[in-house]
C-alpha cells in the first residue's frame, strides 16, 4: 500500500512514546505495538477536540460513534474490519483514500478469502458514508467504484440422510435446534435468540422480525405453529422444565443454555463441528455449517410444491429475484431434454 500522506506524519499534540507505549501529557494511552489506530481511539476517549483529518483518527470516532448502535453480536467483526482498515491506512488522510487504494487493500489483505473482502469493503463503505453524511470531510464514496471477485457460489452439502445422520448426534437441545433450524428455515440467529414470547400459541404462529432486516426493510414474518414445530417445541419447554429444576434458572428463551441464556454462534458450530468429526472422521469431516439449513430447507419446500412468492414471504426477502437466486444456488436442476444419436445415413 503506497503512503501519499507526505505531511501531518507526526503524532498529534502531546503525544509521544517512551517505554513502548503512546503517552498523552504522562498519560499512558495503549502500547506502541497496538497500533497508531489503538492510539488515537484510546485518545478519542480521553479528548472531545481531536483532529480527525487522518484515516486512524477519524476511525477511533466512528468506531466510538456507530459500534454502539450495532447488536453486541456484530460488534467485534465489524470492529475487527475498521482496525484492519486504519492499520492499512495509517498514513493516509481521509481525502486521500481513493478507490484503487481500497481494491488494492482488499487485495493484499485478502487474497483468498473473497466474501471477507466484501465484508471489508462494505464496513469502510459506511464510514465513508458516515465521513460524508454526518462529518463532510470528502464528497465521494470510493468504494462505489470498487468491484471485486465474487465469491464462488457453493451448493449446500445437507441431504435428507445427513440431516437425520447429524441430529443423531447431537445433544438433545441441540436437536430442538437442529430441528426449528429446518422447520422455521429462518437465519440461525433468529433461531438461536428466539424468545418465548414470540410463540403465540393463541394465534397459532411464531412471530418473527429477522434481525438482517430490522435495519433496512422490517420486514417480519408469522410462521405456523404445525403439530411438527409444536412437537420440537414441547420437547424444548420439557427441557428447560428440567434445566429449571436442577439450576433454579429461568429463561426468557426457547432454547436454553444450563444458565438460561441463548446459545452462542461458536457453541453451535462446536457441536456441529464434534457431530461432524464423529460421521466422517477427524481428518474427513465436511465442515458442515448450520446455517446452510436454511437454504436447504427452502430448497426442500420448493421440490415439495411451494411456490417462489410463498418462499418470498416466508423467508422475508424484499423480492422474488432474491428468492430465485437464494433457491437456484442450492438447487441442482434435472434436465428434461433426451437425447439419441443422430440418424446414420445411408450408404449408396
Amino acid at each position: 500500500m503506497g503512503r501519499p500522506r507526505k505531511k501531518d506524519t507526526k503524532l498529534p499534540a502531546y503525544v509521544r512514546i517512551r517505554f513502548g507505549s503512546y503517552l498523552y501529557k504522562d498519560k499512558k494511552l495503549c502500547r506502541a505495538d497496538a497500533g497508531e489506530s489503538a492510539m488515537y481511539e484510546a485518545l478519542a476517549k480521553l479528548l472531545k477536540g481531536l483532529d480527525i483529518s487522518t484515516v486512524p483518527a477519524a476511525v477511533a470516532i466512528f468506531k466510538l460513534e456507530y459500534l454502539p448502535t450495532l447488536k453486541a453480536s456484530s460488534r467485534t467483526e465489524h470492529a475487527a474490519l475498521l482496525d484492519i482498515f486504519a492499520d492499512e491506512f495509517e498514513d493516509f488522510r481521509v481525502d486521500q483514500v481513493r478507490a484503487h487504494h481500497i481494491k488494492a487493500a482488499c487485495k493484499a489483505r485478502f487474497p483468498d478469502a473473497p466474501t471477507r473482502a466484501r465484508h471489508f469493503k462494505s464496513r469502510v463503505s459506511t464510514f465513508f458514508r458516515w465521513c460524508i453524511a454526518d462529518k463532510g470531510m470528502v464528497q465521494i464514496n470510493p468504494c462505489k467504484d470498487v468491484w471485486l471477485e465474487k465469491p464462488v457460489t457453493r451448493k449446500t452439502p445437507w441431504t435428507p440422510a445427513l440431516f437425520w445422520a447429524v441430529r443423531d448426534h447431537l445433544t438433545p437441545m441441540y436437536q430442538c435446534y437442529h430441528d426449528l433450524s429446518y422447520l422455521l428455515y429462518q437465519r440461525t440467529t433468529d433461531v438461536r435468540w428466539l424468545l418465548k414470547e414470540q410463540v403465540r400459541e393463541s394465534e397459532g404462529v411464531i412471530h418473527f422480525e429477522p434481525t438482517k432486516t430490522a435495519r433496512s426493510s422490517g420486514r417480519a414474518v408469522d410462521i405456523p405453529i404445525t403439530p411438527a414445530i409444536k412437537a420440537v417445541l414441547d420437547r424444548a419447554k420439557e427441557l428447560s422444565r428440567e434445566i429449571t429444576k436442577k439450576k433454579g434458572v429461568i429463561s426468557k428463551y426457547v432454547l436454553q443454555t444450563r444458565s438460561g441464556s441463548p446459545y452462542t454462534r461458536s457453541a453451535i458450530h462446536s457441536a456441529y463441528r464434534r457431530a461432524d468429526e464423529k460421521l466422517h472422521g477427524k481428518d474427513d469431516f465436511r465442515n458442515l455449517n448450520p446455517k446452510a439449513l436454511r437454504p436447504f430447507a427452502a430448497t426442500q419446500a420448493k421440490k415439495a410444491g411451494a411456490t417462489l412468492e410463498a418462499l418470498r414471504e416466508g423467508l422475508a426477502h424484499t423480492t422474488v429475484a432474491t428468492t430465485e437466486g437464494y433457491i437456484q444456488s442450492h438447487e441442482v436442476p434435472v434436465s428434461t431434454i433426451r437425447m439419441t444419436l443422430p440418424e446414420r445415413q445411408k450408404q449408396d
